[in-house]
């Protein structure tokens, strides 16, 4: 009964009396089988991140990126958000997938795809509107498209959330990009 119970867990679909993937049975024992191929989204997420940060080809260091970005489907069990401790992991894939968005958009911003990676620090910043390197890139991504009243913004944006965040000034170095994008 236990074991039959069990199975409609592991395997509703599986029909009565059919093998199971997961468990052996052979004369009234069980265990485990040795080698069941399961792959979790979590650790399909890893390896992606992992090949990419592997590959010295822009090209398909980018690909990698592009499939790791698409695997993630938001925070790690949010539907359980009161459970503290899930936190940690949370936060460990979220800071993972948040620097490969960032990657994805340095190879934009190297191949000059200045509107995409615009387009890739904002989802960053969505997540997360403190990411000061988001609104770095992006500021060159408008000097490059010759908008420097986009540039005077996304400044002063990041200026106002750092503000009500932490109640600090942005770092000295997303200053002095500030200042010199805007004299020249």
């Amino acid at each position: 009964v236990a074991y039959n119970a069990l199975l409609k867990v592991l395997e509703p679909e599986r029909n009565a009396r059919e093998q199971s993937f997961y468990i052996e049975r052979k004369t009234g024992m069980y265990r485990i089988r040795s080698a069941p191929y399961i792959v979790s989204d979590v650790h399909y997420f890893e390896q992606l991140i992992s090949l990419a940060n592997k590959q010295h080809c822009p090209i398909l260091r980018k690909q990698w990126l592009l499939k790791a970005i698409q695997q993630y489907t938001g925070n790690l069990y949010e539907e359980n958000s009161h459970i503290e401790w899930l936190q940690q992991q949370r936060h460990h894939y979220k800071m993972l997938y948040l620097k490969a968005v960032e990657q994805l958009a340095q190879l934009l911003f190297e191949a000059q795809h200045y509107e995409q990676c615009i387009q890739y620090c904002a989802i960053i910043l969505s997540k997360e509107p403190t990411w000061e390197e988001a609104y770095r890139l992006m500021m060159w991504c408008y000097f490059y498209l010759e908008n420097k009243v986009a540039v005077q913004k996304t400044y002063e944006r990041c200026e106002q959330v750092l503000l009500e965040e932490y109640d600090i000034e942005p770092m000295l170095s997303t200053t002095e990009i500030f200042e010199k994008l805007i004299k020249i």
